[in-house]
């Protein structure tokens, strides 16, 4: 194991980590240099840090230990590793524009189903799928070259359903319904 806040590195006699963690894991435990076995051996569990997390934590770390003494070390590692362990959360979900991803409808009354019918087949980024009143609205995003799906567009029963999966997509497919 390599120590990250003081350097150096130790080998410890166990068995349940290295069923669970691989090489290049980053672990939170304590070592004691003298276990049952007269080796050093890791006291207590293991605590995973989930991969997303190591270099931001591994900064957060070398900062704390070039601001704190010893004793303020300990002191604010217990609550660092465990926000780290149970506390990170979900990462944001968005799409190619780099927006919140929520799953939007919008729907439309529709006064004229032929002349919608016609926009639609002449519009060069929309895209009619087979025979039936559904289309796809395809372009660029931000975040990405190919060519992105930014909602499918459907008519029944008199009205135009927009599906999106954000709430801009949604106001931008509004904007250019009205």
């Amino acid at each position: 194991m390599r120590d990250l806040l003081h350097g150096g590195e130790v080998r410890v006699r166990e068995r349940a980590g290295s069923r669970c963690v691989h090489a290049w894991d980053l672990v939170a435990a304590r070592v004691v240099q003298k276990g049952a076995s007269g080796e050093p051996e890791i006291d207590g569990g293991i605590f995973p840090i989930q991969p997303r997390l190591r270099d931001p934590l591994v900064k957060h770390l070398a900062r704390l230990a070039d601001e704190l003494d010893e004793d303020e070390l300990r002191e604010a590692l217990v609550p660092v590793f465990l926000d780290a362990w149970i506390g990170p959360g979900l990462p944001a979900l968005v799409n190619y524009d780099g927006d919140t991803l929520i799953l939007t409808q919008v729907h439309f009354d529709v006064l004229d189903e032929g002349k919608l019918v016609a926009a639609l087949d002449r519009a060069r980024d929309i895209t009619r799928d087979g025979e039936e009143r559904v289309w796809s609205w395809v372009g660029s995003g931000a975040q990405r070259k190919e060519t992105v799906s930014r909602a499918f567009l459907r008519i029944e029963g008199g009205r135009l359903k927009v599906q999106t999966n954000s709430r801009e997509r949604g106001e931008a497919a509004k904007a250019r319904a009205v």
